[in-house]
C-alpha cells in the first residue's frame, strides 16, 4: 500500500470512528472511479416491514467530487442525483423504476466553479462555505414515473444539508398512499448510537396505491444515473 493509500485510510477511518467508537456493525460502502455500483451483486435483502432506518454518514469526497474540467457532461452530471438508501416498494419482485422511495445526495453547486457555457467543472469555489455539506433529497418512482422530471412532486429536496463526517439517521415510512421521509440527528451514548431530534421531514404522496407496500428489496449506495463515480466513493452505515 503506497503512503498516499495509507494516509486516505487514516484520514477515513477518523472519520468513521469521530462520533462512534465502539459500534461493530458500520459498513463503509465503496463504489470505485469509474463504476456506478458497489462491488459485487446489487442486491441488498428483501424488505417486510413498514419502517426502515439506517445511521449514515458520509465521507468528504461527497462533497468535493470532481469531473474532469474536458468532460462535457461535467455540470450535468454534478447536477444529477446519486443515491444513497431506501427500497422499493410494491412487492418483493417491483422493479425500483417502478415503484421506489430512496434518499439520495449530491454536492452543492455552489462550491463548483463552472464554465461560461456551463457544460464543465473547472474546480473548487475558494473557501466556499458549503464545502463540507451534501444535499439531500426525497425520491421516489411511481407507477414508471422518474423523479426527475417531477421536481416538488415525486423529488422534494431537503432544506437541510448534512455535515460530511457526520453521522444521521435516515427512515423511511412506508403506507399505502405516501412515503415519509425522516432525518434525525444522532447522539452517542454509552458509546452506541441513538436517534437524537428530528431534522426535517418529507412526505411523497403516490398514485400507486399498492397492496404489497410494506414488501420490497433494498436499496444501497450508487453514483449517479448516467454518469460514473469520478473518484473513489466511500460512504458509511449502521443498519437498523
Amino acid at each position: 500500500m503506497s503512503q498516499r493509500n495509507i494516509i486516505y485510510l487514516l484520514v477515513l477511518l477518523s472519520f468513521v470512528f469521530l462520533n462512534v467508537d465502539c459500534q461493530s456493525n458500520i459498513k463503509c460502502k465503496i463504489v470505485e472511479k469509474g463504476s456506478f455500483y458497489q462491488n459485487g451483486l446489487p442486491f441488498y435483502g428483501f424488505r417486510s416491514k413498514t419502517t426502515i432506518s439506517a445511521f449514515i454518514q458520509m465521507t468528504p469526497i461527497m462533497s468535493t467530487y470532481l469531473f474532469e474540467p474536458t468532460d462535457d457532461m461535467g455540470v450535468y452530471c454534478t447536477d444529477s442525483w446519486n443515491k444513497l438508501y431506501g427500497s422499493s416498494r410494491c412487492g418483493y419482485l417491483d422493479f425500483v423504476h417502478d415503484d421506489s422511495d430512496r434518499f439520495v445526495w449530491r454536492r452543492p453547486m455552489e462550491c463548483v466553479i463552472q464554465s461560461p457555457d456551463h457544460k464543465y467543472v473547472l474546480g473548487n469555489v475558494n473557501n466556499c462555505s458549503l464545502i463540507s455539506k451534501v444535499e439531500v433529497a426525497a425520491y421516489a418512482y411511481d407507477l414508471g414515473q422518474e423523479p426527475f422530471k417531477h421536481q416538488g412532486t415525486l423529488l422534494k429536496i431537503f432544506k437541510t444539508l448534512v455535515d460530511v463526517g457526520k453521522w444521521y439517521e435516515y427512515e423511511l415510512d412506508f403506507k399505502q398512499t405516501e412515503t415519509v421521509y425522516n432525518l434525525y440527528s444522532t447522539v452517542l451514548i454509552n458509546n452506541e448510537l441513538k436517534r437524537n431530534y428530528l431534522l426535517e421531514s418529507i412526505t411523497i404522496q403516490h398514485q400507486n396505491h399498492c397492496n404489497q407496500f410494506e414488501r420490497g428489496q433494498y436499496l444501497d449506495l450508487y453514483f449517479g444515473g448516467r454518469c460514473p463515480a469520478p473518484q473513489q466513493i466511500t460512504c458509511c452505515y449502521i443498519y437498523n
